[in-house]
């Protein structure tokens, strides 16, 4: 496959998958705001941002490092199958811990709704992610077989939600509806390259080989989480259901911008990775093409759109414009992180400039939000994005001055 058609097939099928995965969430927001009320909603947005946040630390840098060695060795099943089984070992190992940290910490704050649904949801939730091996098969050029299998369940989401959820009781149609048909797919899409490449569910023999070598880009994902995903969760343990409703809300509407980076990225990254050459100044005009339309149509329209949509009850919303704002900041930070960093194997690089960073705004946002709770947390969120991009670009320009000489 040429590179132009590995690009086109990574853009229709991951575009596909990631815009009906916001979409539907959005489209979701009306039913479930009215039907379950905004102290019940809150608690629901709150378990889907605990599914989503456990992404990060399952996948450990497989949708990089993972990505990078099996796209070189795509043509060598041997190796395949090693690195496959070394890079999902890992996955079945943290996701274990991440599960058994999810249902202390929603014991501890005596969260008995999530408590149940992580237990009855989120498990197999997880078991169908890691199954799936998405990451495998952007690698070995085979995304666009993802698409029906990670629209199916989106799609059964949708229509259970709206058919089934009318109020308040009928909260557990939303939850296994979100989760659930995730593991009817993962199984599928298992059984789909497990025979063409004789691979094993569970092989945890090569784990620590690949869990050392995953490390550096591991904590470069995983620290900005210090003061995004966990302040989030914490917020949301914390403060009122309803005014952290408002919050979800503001990082789903936000997030459409982000998903457009997002798909620009992960359909590059393999081609990146076996390839020379410098593309960071096209990927970021390709980014910025495409997200600041989207910023400039939710910063005039976001409020009138949560209001129609979701009611009163929910608008005021000033969480959206300090996040939206902050979107522009990811595209370019993405553009030299996953565009040139990662890619490049310059993962050290990448991990310090996430250290010092999310150490930082961490300590930023336990201030913040201590002062001024949940509005704190949206404004340390958006000031973490820009000292990113600040330490990518200080970084890259050093690279490319010692390359010059």
């Amino acid at each position: 496959m040429n590179a132009k058609k590995e690009i086109a097939n990574n853009i229709i099928s991951l575009s596909s998958i990631n815009i009906l995965g916001i979409l539907i969430p959005i489209m979701t927001m009306p039913v479930l705001a009215k039907s379950l009320g905004s102290n019940l909603y809150g608690q629901y947005l709150l378990f889907m941002t605990i599914i989503v946040f456990g992404h990060t630390i399952i996948d450990y840098g497989t949708q990089y490092t993972g990505i990078r060695e099996a796209s070189k060795a795509r043509h060598h099943k041997k190796w395949i199958k090693i690195i496959y089984d070394g890079h999902q070992g890992t996955r079945w190992i943290l996701s274990t811990l991440y599960i058994f940290a999810c249902i202390l910490y929603s014991y501890l704050l005596k969260m008995d709704f999530i408590f149940n649904w992580i237990i009855f949801g989120g498990i197999p939730y997880f078991l169908g992610y890691i199954l799936s091996s998405s990451w495998f098969y952007q690698a070995v050029g085979k995304s666009k077989e993802l698409i029906l299998y990670f629209i199916f369940p989106r799609i059964i989401n949708l229509i259970t939600i709206v058919i089934c959820v009318k109020s308040p009781s009928d909260i557990t149609y939303a939850v296994y509806s979100s989760t659930w048909p995730i593991l009817i797919s993962g199984i599928i899409l298992f059984i789909k390259i497990k025979n063409n490449y004789k691979l094993s569910i569970i092989n945890l023999s090569s784990s620590q080989f690949f869990f050392k070598r995953g490390f550096n880009s591991f904590i470069g994902i995983l620290l900005p989480n210090l003061y995004n995903s966990l302040p989030t969760i914490i917020m949301g343990g914390l403060f009122k259901p309803s005014e952290f409703a408002k919050f979800a809300i503001a990082i789903r509407l936000s997030g459409i911008a982000i998903t457009v980076q997002e798909i620009i990225a992960k359909s590059i990254y393999p081609l990146l990775s076996r390839t020379k050459g410098n593309h960071v100044n096209k990927i970021i005009k390709i980014n910025s093409l495409l997200s600041i339309p989207i910023i400039i149509v939710i910063l005039l329209f976001g409020e009138k759109i949560i209001t129609i949509l979701l009611g009163n009850e929910y608008s005021k919303n000033i969480y959206l414009n300090i996040l939206i704002v902050s979107i522009f900041f990811i595209g370019l930070s993405n553009s030299y992180s996953e565009g040139y960093f990662l890619p490049k194997g310059f993962d050290k690089i990448y991990r310090n400039i996430s250290i010092r960073i999310s150490l930082v705004s961490s300590l930023l946002s336990a201030i913040l939000i201590y002062k001024y709770q949940i509005t704190g947390g949206a404004v340390a969120i958006a000031i973490a994005r820009i000292l990113f991009f600040i330490d990518y670009r200080v970084n890259y320009i050093k690279i490319i001055k010692l390359t010059q000489k």
